[in-house]
């Protein structure tokens, strides 16, 4: 039976807290595959100047199609003429094919850039440079894969992959160890987060304990498997 990322209390004590900071794996409205970019503000010493025209243009195309509206997300308080209005609480995602990275944003991050308030890094610029976009044949599968039963944004290969670890870790079987190993999939990211955050949530210390002496990243999502490991005592 799924269950809502939204029903959780860790997320409650995820939004009180600034743990979006760059390079951290998503875990904003549900667990994805993907890497924080630009939702604090860095004000490094950068000539904006400098940067492609090409990454403004394409970033805007990306910030003006936003997906994962969200009240609580990030925005703009602006004021034109005279007139006030907000901007922004939607999300964005850059597809890096070629290291095979996803990026997510929020909306304003171009407004963020331009104003001098972000700077990437240029990792993240050349990837917007280079990425597919809102309209684009590679953006609209990725679109279409875009939904809780394809993990947000996996290919069927490993939606089925991904599938298949969950039930053998919920089974408890020997098979579970074998399979991560001969796939790869220790720091995976599952519905549930990390694959310790499966094992906890689904009362599995033994399988917990395989993980972590196995070496998987015990704070990938910023705290959410201590807090749950001390939640279920």
């Amino acid at each position: 039976m799924k269950k809502e990322f939204a029903e959780q209390n860790w997320l409650q004590i995820h939004r009180g807290y600034s743990m979006n900071n760059d390079l951290t794996k998503y875990m904003y409205q549900h667990f994805e595959e993907a890497l924080n970019i630009g939702w604090n503000s860095n004000e490094k010493e950068a000539d904006i100047g400098n940067i492609k025209q090409t990454f403004f243009e394409n970033l805007r195309i990306h910030c003006e199609r936003p997906l994962n509206k969200d009240l609580n997300g990030k925005y703009r308080k602006l004021e034109i003429n005279g007139e006030k209005f907000v901007k922004g609480f939607g999300e964005i995602r850059i597809l890096d094919l070629q290291k095979g990275i996803r990026y997510a944003a929020p909306n304003i991050i171009l407004d963020d850039i331009e104003d001098g308030i972000y700077i990437p890094d240029e990792d993240f610029i050349e990837a917007v440079i280079a990425s597919p976009k809102p309209g684009d044949v590679e953006y609209a599968e990725f679109l279409n894969r875009y939904n809780y039963d394809s993990y947000w944004g996996e290919n069927e290969k490993r939606v089925n992959t991904l599938n298949t670890v969950v039930g053998l870790l919920e089974k408890d079987t020997y098979e579970f160890r074998e399979y991560i190993k001969a796939e790869n999939l220790l720091n995976c990211v599952t519905h549930q987060g990390s694959l310790l955050n499966c094992a906890i949530n689904m009362g599995k210390p033994e399988q917990a304990l395989y993980l972590i002496e196995s070496g998987i990243d015990t704070n990938m999502f910023c705290g959410v498997e201590l807090l749950n490991s001390i939640e279920s005592n």
